[in-house]
């Protein structure tokens, strides 16, 4: 076959492409060069001026440069276009900034003119694949009305994405988009090209406007389409399968940021190594039994956690079920299930809000107004009155504390993981004396939390209140702050080195293992100063409170509840960095393993943890069974990378295309900031920025000792570790953002965070 277009200028490629297309529309294009208008620049006006469309209406100035979308770089939005242009006088203006953004100029440099489609419907930018691993996808991203520059600009509050295999026709692309997709299989054929991608619009008259076509600098995919498809087919399988055999009742809803979420914890494709620790410690058995332990339903048996390609989600029907207390009889445990399910398929956003916003899980003020809620949804008074006698209870209980976060405190504190000396003893050690009571204290903090978001909500404590409150926690983290001025460098990290970005993986190396990463020079110095007051209740917040507690049946007196809602905050966070001392231990038993085997932290990232046990048990050749599984595991982590997921699955049509969900961000203190973007893992430099990280993972605290001045995760939610920390060192965050969100705010240079009108605006 003989191609008939090939990429060239941006210019080149619209004026071939509209000769030929038969599945868009190309606008007049009119095209000059930088030599041209400085040589005679009246001569190139008097041109554009004979054009019948240049007077129709508003005109677009578009750059041109030399080098611009090649095939070896993009250079996409470093140059200047200019819309709604009118008249000779703007031309001249909207040409001179044109030409000016280009820096070193060229005489073959290029300018380009068209009409302005001024009638969008909707616009945005459409890949032939994933723009990030080449894999087989068509990804679309748009936004609905006039604005054409609204996904090119980075604005991604008010923009929709799509993902979908070419194979198969799409389930969830909006009908006005679909013509989409026969323009990216005509340039396809055209230019013989996988991977580009196409600036588009679509008009009153619902006709495709090709505005921009470009190929997409990213190496080929490793991964195979067909081998892509069959994988894809067989999670669909697998999906279908896994609901039908389940004895669970509600709706089949997995989520990678509920609960215990893996795109927090591990991340959204950890190697097998990091999953398989965090399947063995946490999600197989520890969070059920400490769940079960605070006088939740026994769910230990059933894994918490599932697989999909290497992508990891909660099992939601699971989590609805450990979410209810013991006492609660079969059947309304079902009903309750199905009502939460429906309620989260209505508002899907919500998925990393489970426990604040779809879960009643405990008596956090308000229980009569929720089983009001649950009465007026078919639940009998029977049922309601059942529910409601339970979660008084074991709330109590749990406020007592002394058979659940005391025991847990007091297990974790007394923990002897750090003797063991095989990995066997110290995966168990870790489970039993670290992930379970660690996942208490976790519980217990939800309860807190909740019980501060109640009265926050009422308006008993002010945010001024809550500052001070959160403030005045005494945390780990602000005793590593102080620690960090006052100690050592040595004595600092004989006390912290074992955190890491990432708990779990052995590729992130310790704070002791490379202080000069995280820290750099700096150690010493004047201890940080807090303008932070002491919080204490006042007796009109005190006798409110009390009155609140006896309406809700909750035990104790308000002085005594105060106490416990800090206390639980301050042990989750000191729960986590002790359990994750244990993690790190067990991770150098594997460490010093792989070195015995001759194998790089890089090598055992991709063995599970079980297989690494089951290769000590080995009597002869298990450095070939290691090399053998390694070879294979890379590989399987080859088409993982492939793999695109939406973080929410409900359906075995999830597998093959998908709308990608807004996930509403959690925004942390009522402040305002706006500074520059640094990207940690791109390894920006934080001093005076917006850090932005993938994870709110307790292993970033080394950040809170840099002087950033805000900070913004993909994954986490108003309750996570990060969270909590930035709460009480006043540093404005939004954490949760999404995938999307996170990656527009990458690529901007500077960032306007305003936590108390809860936007983040790009300001570029």
């Amino acid at each position: 076959m003989t191609l008939k277009v090939q990429f060239g200028s941006k210019a080149g490629t619209l004026r071939a492409l509209a000769a030929v297309l038969t599945s868009a529309q190309v606008l007049p294009v009119f095209v000059f060069s930088v030599g041209e208008w400085q040589r005679d620049r009246d001569a190139v006006l008097q041109l554009i001026e004979k054009l019948s469309w240049s007077s129709a209406g508003p005109l677009v100035v578009r750059s041109s440069a030399m080098g611009e979308d090649s095939h070896t770089q993009s250079l996409a939005g470093q140059f200047s276009s200019v819309l709604n242009v009118n008249g000779r006088a703007h031309i001249i203006q909207s040409v001179a900034e044109v030409v000016e953004s280009y820096g070193r100029l060229h005489d073959d440099d290029e300018v380009l003119i068209q009409p302005e489609v001024v009638d969008a419907l909707y616009s945005g930018v459409a890949c032939s694949c994933d723009p990030s691993t080449a894999a087989p996808y068509r990804v679309i991203s748009w936004h609905e009305g006039t604005d054409t520059t609204k996904v090119t600009m980075g604005n991604a509050d008010d923009v929709e994405n799509w993902v979908g295999v070419p194979f198969r026709k799409p389930v969830a692309l909006p009908d006005p988009l679909k013509p989409l997709l026969a323009l990216l299989d005509e340039i396809e054929a055209l230019t013989g090209e996988g991977r580009f991608e196409v600036e588009f619009a679509i008009n009153s008259k619902r006709d495709t406007i090709l505005l921009q076509a470009r190929p997409l600098v990213v190496s080929p995919s490793t991964v195979s389409p067909s081998r892509h498809a069959k994988a894809l087919r067989s999670l669909s399988k697998g999906l279908k399968q896994r609901s039908d055999g389940t004895s669970l009742a509600g709706a089949p809803i997995y989520s990678s940021m509920c609960d215990w979420n893996p795109a927090e914890m591990i991340g959204e494709k950890p190697r097998q190594l990091a999953a398989s620790l965090y399947e063995a410690l946490i999600t197989d058995e520890a969070w059920a039994a400490s769940r079960t332990s605070y006088g939740y339903r026994d769910m230990r048996g059933t894994p918490l956690m599932v697989n999909f390609g290497g992508l990891h989600y909660i099992d939601v029907r699971a989590d609805f079920y450990s979410f209810t207390p013991s006492a609660v009889n079969e059947g309304l445990v079902a009903r309750l299930s199905e009502y939460y399910s429906r309620k989260l398929l209505a508002s899907p956003e919500l998925h990393d809000k489970v426990e604040f916003e779809i879960v009643t899980t405990c008596n956090a003020f308000g229980l009569s107004d929720q089983m009001a809620k649950l009465r007026s949804e078919g639940f009998s008074e029977d049922d309601v009155n059942e529910l409601h006698l339970s979660l008084v209870e074991l709330t109590n209980d749990v406020l007592s504390g002394e058979t659940t976060w005391r025991r847990d405190r007091k297990l974790l504190e007394e923990s002897r993981t750090l003797e063991a000396t095989d990995i066997q003893s110290a995966l168990v050690s870790c489970r039993d004396s670290g992930g379970f009571p660690f996942a208490g204290l976790a519980r217990a903090g939800f309860i807190g939390s909740k019980l501060l978001k109640g009265l926050v909500e009422r308006q008993i404590l002010s945010s001024d209140d809550l500052e001070r409150l959160m403030g005045s926690l005494k945390s780990v983290t602000q005793d590593m702050l102080l620690d960090f001025h006052r100690l050592g460098r040595e004595e600092f990290l004989s006390l912290y080195g074992h955190l890491r970005p990432g708990t779990y993986d052995i590729c992130a190396p310790s704070y002791a293992e490379d202080p000069e990463r995280y820290f750099g020079q700096d150690a010493g110095g004047d201890l940080p100063s807090s303008t932070k007051g002491a919080f204490s209740l006042t007796d009109p917040q005190r006798d409110a409170i009390a009155l609140l507690m006896a309406q809700d049946h909750i035990a104790g007196t308000p002085d005594v509840l105060i106490e416990f809602i800090q206390s639980s905050i301050r042990n989750r966070e000191w729960g986590k960095f002790e359990y994750s001392k244990q993690v790190s231990h067990l991770l150098n038993l594997v460490n010093n393993f792989a070195e015995h085997h001759g194998l790089s932290r890089e090598d055992v990232s991709f063995l599970p943890i079980q297989s690494i046990l089951a290769g000590q048990e080995m009597n002869g050749n298990s450095d070939e069974f290691f090399s053998r599984l390694i070879a294979e595991k890379r590989d399987d982590y080859e088409l993982t990378s492939s793999i695109l997921l939406p973080s929410f699955v409900t359906s075995p049509n999830n597998f093959f295309d998908f709308l990608v969900p807004n996930i509403d961000p959690n925004y942390v203190t009522k402040k305002r900031v706006i500074g520059r973007v640094a990207d940690v893992d791109r390894g920006d430099d934080v001093k005076g920025a917006i850090a932005l990280i993938s994870s709110a993972d307790p292993g970033f605290d080394w950040l809170f000792t840099t002087g950033i001045v805000g900070l913004i995760t993909a994954y986490g939610g108003v309750n996570s570790h990060m969270a909590i920390r930035a709460q009480e060192l006043g540093i404005p965050t939004v954490t949760g953002v999404g995938p999307n969100r996170f990656a527009s705010y990458r690529n901007a240079h500077s960032i306007e965070l305003d936590c108390a009108a809860g936007f983040v605006r790009v300001t570029r």
